[in-house]
């Protein structure tokens, strides 16, 4: 045992000290008159008041000793063994399973794991995603009799030792296994549990077992990438993608089928393709188009067909899920800034289900280009709306303005939006655009490109500008009759506007500012309904918090153009993250139902139902949630698949239905891959190199236990204690006596003597 003396005086300062010792002293030297005392009562004073002194300096100092000691330590050797279903899969010589491998070397070591003793223990862990303890019971390891684990999580279950034993010292890991990590949501990543173990110092020898893998081993066919689920409109065209795995299966044709099931099991499509993958573990692409006729829910199966010598072939099927909505209302929107009503209009459209958005930016930048070529897009594709905002009528051709007319003409909806490069400014008058517009344009109202802002301001309403509703529309219709003037004027005004130069006869005013300025105006064009917005920013109002109200207004806007808006049909919506799930896994969805115009329906009740693959129902609770409703599904175990069935009720009739097919996966990850990891292990044990971890062959492995019990670590601990004086409570209370004593001693004598 060394130790060492030192002082920490109070408030860490020596001179603090040295002042207090300076004033005790001149208090001393001053001393007190001691009258008639002899000199040896008044020596035997002083040194009473000296020995005071000196103990508070004693105090003031607090002389410290800090010495080291060794002590015995308790350590322990952790072994873990594989317990999960890969263990199943054939061992290093294909003889036996890499289980049956494992448990021969358990029971060859057990006679020296038995040999250890009290200060050097050894525990026993089997492990999947947990950890398993093993006693040794009269020397024999109580080891399960199959393989049973769903899933692995080394890192997981490596750091749950770690903690299970911090407290007595860990001398080594042994970990035995294939080195396949499978866990869908491991809790530790594997670098974070060899950082831990390097942290700590704690070597880690990884045992394998296993080959690496070679093609007979690892024959196996597997769908991947295929997309979960599909929202197309009916009629529409789109493309089935997903790729097939291949291994083992080299320059041989694999059939896969693609079929289409709707809601009634009635298989609607089929096709099969062939495949051939040209090397080992390559990755084959599938793709089929697809034209559904009927709107509804429907079930997308892909499957290649088992091959000979395949082990695994729950990955040859994979499910996607189809919706086909109604005649969607398919929008062009051109835009020539990324200001004004785009940065929430396009959101707004894009959120809709039964709406389709194709939108593009014509920036002032590329006008060397005019007419640009991504506005030919108006000849290519048909629209049932389009939309034009602050883009200049040079940015699109002749003939692409005049299919524009044609398209209104023929009954689709055409909306302009405000802007300095809209309307008149825009340099539409005298185009086709003119004649479609709700709105008259002045002979010398257009303006250059690079026009000033003094320029500008003559075709404009500056300063902020309140929208009021002039009489009753569907378009304008936010609130009920008696609210709806008041509810318009609560909103935030817009920041300026275009100025009108004339309204069309037979064109009408919907919204006006307060001082009658026209600011959203309707007409007709042949079939098709048009209209001019002067504005450009009740994008403010979702910053304002009437998110409501911006969605209302625009949605009953399109659904106007497109002549929808005496439709009332009420949505009952359920969405799903995703549609599909391992087993274990919770399912959250979200539910709701709203008018056509978008309005939240409140006063309907909503009962929802999961169905299980054995057609069992379960109801589900539902939270409110802003506004709509959230559910959870917890009890997700057996593979196959399921559905949520949602019922909106009122006043006890069913106003609306919804539904949504997921499947719970059973893609037996711990048999999905032959190969055993050994990579992955001996990446793992480098991360304790520094304290002697490795790799080691189950062949080395019964040396490496004796070596780890024979010749244990340095068992001893060195203890640092510190003493200080008045740091514990014996010393503190007879530190405190004596100076009572002294006090009391002094007091004695003086009065003894007459001095006081």
């Amino acid at each position: 045992m060394t130790g060492n003396w030192f002082v920490e005086p109070i408030f860490e300062s020596y001179l603090a000290v040295t002042i207090a010792m300076l004033v005790l002293l001149a208090l001393l030297a001053l001393g007190p008159r001691f009258g008639r005392l002899t000199r040896r009562r008044r020596i035997t004073l002083l040194t009473l008041r000296t020995i005071l002194v000196l103990f508070l300096l004693l105090a003031m100092l607090q002389p410290s000793y800090v010495y080291t000691d060794s002590q015995p330590q308790t350590a322990a050797v952790l072994l873990l063994f594989d317990e999960s279903q890969s263990m199943e899969q054939p061992g290093t010589s294909g003889e036996r399973t890499r289980w049956e491998d494992q448990v021969k070397l358990l029971n060859t070591i057990e006679p020296i794991l038995a040999g250890f003793d009290e200060n050097l223990k050894v525990k026993v862990y089997g492990y999947d995603t947990v950890l398993h303890p093993h006693d040794l019971e009269a020397g024999k390891l109580q080891i399960p009799e199959a393989a049973q684990g769903q899933e692995t999580d080394i890192g997981g279950t490596l750091y749950e030792v770690l903690q299970k034993n911090l407290g007595e010292r860990v001398s080594s890991v042994v970990l035995m296994g294939d080195g396949t990590q499978t866990a869908y949501a491991p809790r530790i990543e594997i670098h974070q549990a060899g950082r831990e173990l390097e942290r700590l110092g704690v070597p880690l020898y990884t045992v394998p077992f296993g080959q690496r893998g070679n093609v007979q081993q690892a024959k196996d066919l597997a769908l991947e990438q295929l997309p979960q689920q599909y929202t197309v409109f009916v009629k529409n065209s789109f493309t089935i993608r997903g790729m097939v795995r291949v291994r083992g299966y080299v320059n041989q044709q694999l059939p896969v089928t693609v079929k289409v099931v709707n809601e009634q099991g009635q298989e609607v499509f089929q096709r099969t393709l062939q495949v051939i993958a040209r090397e080992d573990d390559q990755q084959v692409p599938i793709e089929v188009d697809y034209v559904p006729d009927q709107t509804g829910s429907y079930v997308i199966s892909c499957q290649v067909a088992e091959q000979p010598g395949e082990l695994l072939v729950e990955n040859n099927r994979l499910s996607a899920y189809l919706t086909v909505l109604e005649g969607g209302i398919k929008v062009l929107y051109l835009y020539g800034s990324r200001l004004g009503e785009q940065l929430e209009l396009r959101n707004t459209i894009a959120s809709s289900p039964d709406m389709e958005l194709v939108e593009q930016l014509v920036a002032m930048n590329s006008r060397t280009q005019w007419p640009d070529p991504r506005t030919q897009i108006l000849s290519e594709e048909p629209f049932d709306i389009v939309i034009l905002e602050n883009l200049n009528a040079r940015a699109i051709s002749k003939e692409n303005l005049q299919r524009l007319a044609e398209l209104v003409e023929s009954g689709k909806g055409f909306l302009m939006i405000g802007g300095y490069h809209s309307f008149g400014p825009g340099g539409y008058g005298g185009t086709p655009v003119a004649d479609v517009v709700p709105v008259t344009f002045e002979r010398f109202e257009q303006q250059g490109l690079g026009a000033t802002a003094e320029v500008q301001r003559a075709f404009h309403l500056q300063g902020q500008i309140p929208m009021v509703p002039l009489g009753r529309h569907p378009i304008t219709q936010l609130a009920a009759e008696s609210d709806n003037r008041s509810r318009w004027l609560s909103l935030p005004p817009l920041n300026g506007a275009n100025r009108f130069s004339g309204i069309k006869d037979r064109s009408r005013v919907l919204l006006a500012s307060p001082a009658k300025d026209p600011l959203l105006v309707a007409g007709e064009y042949g079939a098709g309904r048009t209209l001019a917005f002067a504005g450009d920013s009740t994008w403010q109002w979702k910053r304002a918090g009437f998110d409501g109200e911006l969605r209302k207004f625009w949605r009953q806007l399109i659904l106007w153009l497109v002549h929808r808006e005496d439709i009332v049909r009420r949505d009952v919506w359920v969405k799903l993250s995703q549609r599909r799930y391992l087993p274990g896994m919770p399912l959250n969805f979200e539910t709701g139902i709203r008018t056509t115009g978008g309005d939240v329906q409140a006063d309907a009740k909503l009962e929802v139902r999961w169905f299980d693959p054995a057609g069992d129902d379960h109801l589900v609770r539902l939270v409110p949630h802003e506004s709509h409703w959230k559910g959870e599904i917890k009890d997700l175990k057996e593979p196959g698949a399921y559905r949520i069935e949602v019922r909106a009720l009122r006043d006890n009739q069913v106003v609306g239905t919804a539904r949504a097919d997921f499947h719970v996966m059973d893609q037996q990850a711990e048999k999905s891959n032959p190969r055993a990891d050994i990579d992955q292990l001996n990446w793992l044990a480098r991360f304790t190199q520094a304290e002697g971890g490795k790799l080691v062959a189950p062949e080395q492995v019964p040396a490496l236990i004796k070596s780890l019990r024979d010749k244990p670590p340095e068992l001893k601990i060195e203890l640092e204690t510190k003493w200080q004086l008045g740091g514990s409570n014996l010393d503190a209370w007879a530190f405190f006596l004596a100076i009572v004593l002294l006090l009391s001693g002094e007091w004695f004598l003086r009065k003894r003597w007459g001095l006081v």
